[in-house]
């Protein structure tokens, strides 16, 4: 036990201390989240509720003590390039628009009249 301590901050050793003393999840606590979250559970299945809460907040711990000071962070999971496509004008006469249009005059598209003045 002694040897996962070695190497270890002061932060680090008062942090995984608080965590075994303090982050065991109590009945009291799963109430206070359930009526934080409007919640209602059976009583039968609070228990089962605090064990997968706790397993959580255990793997949550084990993911805080993996030394990251090496890696360098980054955006994506895999390296990747960004495929953009080559900016250039488009003009609408280049659409061809005037081909599915049911009426086309002048550049414009024709509609029915809808509203009476």
């Amino acid at each position: 036990m002694a040897s996962v301590f070695r190497g270890k901050t002061l932060w680090e050793l008062s942090a995984a201390l608080l965590y075994y003393f303090i982050m065991t999840l109590t009945q009291k606590d799963l109430e206070n989240v359930l009526e934080l979250a409007c919640l209602e559970v059976p009583q039968q299945e609070k228990n089962l509720y605090l064990d997968q809460l706790q397993k959580i907040l255990d793997d949550m711990e084990r993911l805080n003590q993996i030394d990251l000071r090496e890696i360098s962070p980054t955006s994506y999971t895999h390296e990747q390039e960004t495929f953009l496509r080559e900016d250039r004008v488009v003009y609408p006469s280049d659409l061809n628009c005037e081909n599915n249009a049911p009426e086309w005059d002048s550049g414009f598209f024709r509609v029915p009249k809808i509203l009476e003045e």
